[in-house]
């Protein structure tokens, strides 16, 4: 994808920061899942995109393109948080204009996490009590939903930064980060250090015909190297809040073999 070192293309990962942001990233979010075997999970409308009761409670974050004078949005993700996101206002503003849509938002939702509307019950009962006891102690989790890059530029390379680049963005602000996939990318999140929760009765479900998995990835989860990666990561974007990536660069290239040459942003590299 990288010609030379002259004329670059990088995705930059950040969240996202205003309302156009929030449209365009919404409206991937609703086209690549109408057009994946995930479909059933949002419901096709004339607006081409979706609001879900779970949008006001997230942080919504974006892998964009910048090659030339172009941005464009070709990734996504978002972070169930426990309180209001930083956009809820912009989603409010966003959910009067369609009111067909504005009935799906919900100020309090039933359960914590979305996994906990469609899981088992012996799944659901045995991550409440993971839950409850780790925010006995004053620690706290958060889901990623929606993870995915638009046909154009998906491939393994790009989904290995960019969900690492994910887990180095949630790495200092929470001790615990869980996530329903299909069983085809079990392996995929379990090389990131992601587990079946301890007790678990079925390793995968089916929703919307499609089996699924929990995982879940915390600190002591995750590999010495892998850790030391996913802390760079975090670091640069505590201090910056953007991590660049690289595709198409290998590890051998100067100028991604040290995060630190790079003051303004995080570089990952495959």
């Amino acid at each position: 994808m990288l010609k030379n070192k002259k004329n670059r293309v990088r995705f930059v990962f950040r969240e996202a920061s205003n309302r156009k942001d929030l449209l365009e990233l919404l409206r991937l979010r609703y086209r690549v899942y109408r057009n994946s075997r995930l479909s059933r999970f949002v419901n096709e409308n004339e607006y081409g995109f979706d609001l879900d009761g779970y949008d006001l409670r997230a942080r919504h974050f974006g892998l964009f393109l910048h090659d030339k004078n172009i941005i464009k949005a070709l990734g996504y993700q978002r972070g169930i948080i426990n309180q209001f996101g930083p956009l809820k206002d912009e989603i409010l503003e966003i959910s009067e204009l369609y009111p067909n849509l504005s009935d799906k938002l919900n100020l309090k939702p039933k359960a914590p996490f979305p996994c906990l509307t469609f899981l088992p019950q012996s799944e659901k009962n045995i991550i409440m009590k993971f839950y409850n006891r780790i925010s006995s102690k004053g620690e706290s989790m958060t889901e990623s939903t929606r993870f995915l890059l638009d046909s154009s530029v998906r491939s393994f390379r790009l989904a290995s930064l960019m969900a690492e680049a994910v887990v180095g963005s949630y790495m200092f602000r929470h001790e615990y980060g869980i996530t329903c996939v299909n069983e085809t990318h079990l392996p995929f999140y379990k090389r990131l250090g992601f587990n079946h929760f301890e007790g678990t009765k079925s390793k995968c479900f089916s929703v919307n015909n499609n089996n699924l998995a929990c995982l879940y990835i915390s600190k002591k989860s995750i590999s010495p190297v892998l850790y030391n990666r996913f802390l760079k990561l975090a670091r640069f974007y505590e201090s910056h809040g953007q991590i660049l990536l690289y595709p198409g660069l290998t590890n051998d290239d100067k100028h991604t073999s040290h995060l630190v040459k790079y003051p303004k942003a995080a570089i990952a590299a495959a």
